[in-house]
């Protein structure tokens, strides 16, 4: 697993301290791991995919296992997700950090 440390990127707000989250990349998209399930975002030239009123669209799911999340989003959203490649990152951030700064880091 890769580490990388986004905290000299990031602006550090008031009482915020270190956190650190599990990804995984692919070309087309980025899924966030944590202990409620994994989400899904897609990447496009401009960042991420976002709704018609400007927030981030998300593609969630309960499952902890990639593979059957990945199973469940394009069952319950009908959008293909690749199954292959993959790559998980372990990402060191401030637990008060916005997404969309978080993805521009990235």
């Amino acid at each position: 697993m890769k580490q990388l440390d986004l905290t000299e990127r990031l602006h550090r707000k008031k009482y915020s301290v270190f956190a650190y989250t599990n990804i995984y990349l692919n070309d087309r998209f980025i899924a966030f791991a944590d202990s409620l399930g994994i989400g899904f975002l897609k990447r496009t030239s401009k960042g991420v995919r976002t709704t018609s009123n400007g927030r981030v669209r998300w593609y969630h799911t309960n499952e902890k296992a990639l593979q059957s999340a990945l199973t469940t989003v394009r069952k319950n959203y009908g959008i293909s997700i690749p199954s292959n490649g993959w790559n998980k990152v372990k990402i060191k951030h401030y637990n008060l950090t916005d997404i969309e700064e978080f993805i521009q880091a990235l």
